[in-house]
């Protein structure tokens, strides 16, 4: 079952469960360029995707919440693990809740709900390319959004969200995360607020 699709230009992205037919040829493209690579260690695996920042193919695998507190620390709304093929380097992305200004280039109805971060992992070879750029995660009116990006009429049956890739301040590609139906990826909003209510129980009082 595919949990997730995204398109970005002529670019998509399926994500599906561990064990699933599409995650299933994605392992096997896995072991053969990361001999340390467990499937075991992810819940959920994507299909092999061009990043146009990255200049290569990457696979994304999804880590339990536990794994990430361990490898990155608490804070964090979700952790995974980008696979560049070509480059045969990896990296951790880590979603937090966006706490910064909102974008001017961002349309009005537009609301920034996660930031994705990329970090090294200490002993493993890493694409520094990953140090340029970072992603911001939003929701709106999705014609809105359509009409500020250029972007074609692409909309989930159930919900749509937006990925941009900001580097040097300004996005240089905007994704498209289309939901057709509920699933333990499609409501980003409950996630946002879930992890905005443990923030505000964790922050000291005054």
């Amino acid at each position: 079952m595919t949990n997730e699709i995204y398109y970005s230009g002529g670019n998509t992205r399926q994500m599906s469960n561990t064990g699933a037919n599409l995650a299933s040829e994605s392992v096997s493209l896995l072991v053969k360029v990361f001999p340390w690579f467990r499937e075991d260690d992810y819940y959920s695996i994507s299909t092999p995707a061009f990043h146009e920042v990255l200049g290569e193919r990457v696979i994304t695998c999804c880590l339990p919440l536990l794994a990430t507190d361990a490898l990155a620390g608490p804070g964090y709304a979700l952790g995974n693990r980008k696979f560049c093929l070509d480059t045969q380097t990896s990296f951790l992305r880590l979603y937090r809740l966006f706490d910064g200004e909102k974008p001017g280039w961002l349309p009005p109805s537009a609301r920034v709900l996660f930031i994705g971060e990329n970090r090294a992992e200490y002993g493993r070879p890493y694409n520094d390319k990953a140090d340029t750029f970072h992603d911001i995660y939003f929701a709106g009116d999705e014609a809105e959004i359509e009409a500020a990006f250029g972007l074609p009429e692409r909309r989930g049956k159930y919900e749509t969200y937006y990925g941009a890739t900001v580097k040097n301040g300004q996005p240089v590609r905007v994704k498209q995360y289309l939901y057709d139906e509920q699933g333990g990826f499609s409501d980003w909003d409950v996630i946002w607020m879930m992890h905005a209510k443990k923030a505000a129980k964790a922050a000291p009082s005054n």
